[in-house]
C-alpha cells in the first residue's frame, strides 16, 4: 500500500489512504495467522472500508484482537467446543 498517499485516521481505523483520483488500485493479500500456523486469507471485499484498512491493532499482544463484521461476511465460522477450536471456511454460505 506504499504507493498510496496516507490519510488521517477515521475513528478507530488508523491506517487510511487518500484514494481521491485513484481509478484502480491493487490490494495486497492479507492473511490472519493464528496459533499452530492456522491461517485464513481475507477476501479483498473485507479489507478496505472508506479508504482505511478495516481492522485495528490492540494496544499490546496481551489484548485479544477482534475479527469484525466486514472480514466475516465471506466466511463461515466453525466452532468445535469439545476440542476448544474455532475454524473458518470460505464461500460456504
Amino acid at each position: 500500500m506504499a504507493m498510496y498517499q496516507p490519510a488521517p485516521p477515521k475513528g478507530p481505523l488508523d491506517t487510511c489512504y487518500d484514494m481521491a483520483g485513484v481509478r484502480s488500485f491493487a490490494l495486497p493479500r492479507i492473511t490472519l495467522v493464528f496459533d499452530k500456523n492456522a491461517a485464513v486469507e481475507l477476501d479483498p471485499s473485507g479489507v478496505l472500508f472508506q479508504g482505511c484498512l478495516a481492522f485495528t491493532a490492540g494496544p499490546n499482544d496481551q489484548v485479544p484482537g477482534i475479527i469484525g463484521n466486514i472480514q466475516l461476511q465471506t466466511l463461515e465460522v466453525l466452532y468445535n467446543i469439545p476440542a476448544a477450536l474455532v475454524g473458518f471456511r470460505h464461500a460456504a454460505c
